[in-house]
């Protein structure tokens, strides 16, 4: 993955599902640290997200409530991945099944406001109050 994000080429199909399955996911945490350093290949060849804990630390920017995928609260040392992916896939570099996320998409959209807020409520009060009732209402 690393050889990808550095120097370009084909992405295998198993990779391009998974990280735009990730891609929902962070989206939903308002997780933008997700360069390739927190992505791992597991011994059955899985890509994996992993390190979420900056989930909601910018929530409350304004920046974040455009959906465009180049935004680097990180610095650009970090630049997420999934920027590479869209911009290669926006220049034709590389071809994306964007139908895989459809499944994970449905199965978010059955949950109500409140119960996709009461997943994270444990969290959000463990960062304290005053914190917590900030992500839990912009969420």
């Amino acid at each position: 993955l690393k050889d990808w994000v550095n120097k370009g080429g084909d992405l295998d199909y198993c990779y391009s599902s998974a990280l735009l399955r990730e891609y929902v996911i962070d989206f939903l945490l308002c997780n933008f640290d997700c360069y390739v350093g927190n992505f791992i290949i597991d011994s059955s060849n899985n890509l994996r997200g992993i390190d979420k804990e900056q989930s909601f630390r910018f929530i409350s920017d304004d920046r974040t409530l455009n959906a465009d995928y180049s935004f680097t609260p990180n610095g650009n040392h970090r630049i997420p991945i999934y920027q590479i992916l869209f911009t290669r896939y926006r220049n034709g570099e590389i071809d994306l099944d964007l139908s895989v996320v459809t499944d994970t998409i449905n199965k978010v959209k059955l949950l109500s406001d409140d119960d996709y807020k009461d997943l994270f409520r444990k969290y959000a009060v463990s960062l304290g109050k005053d914190r917590a009732d900030q992500i839990l209402e912009l969420i």
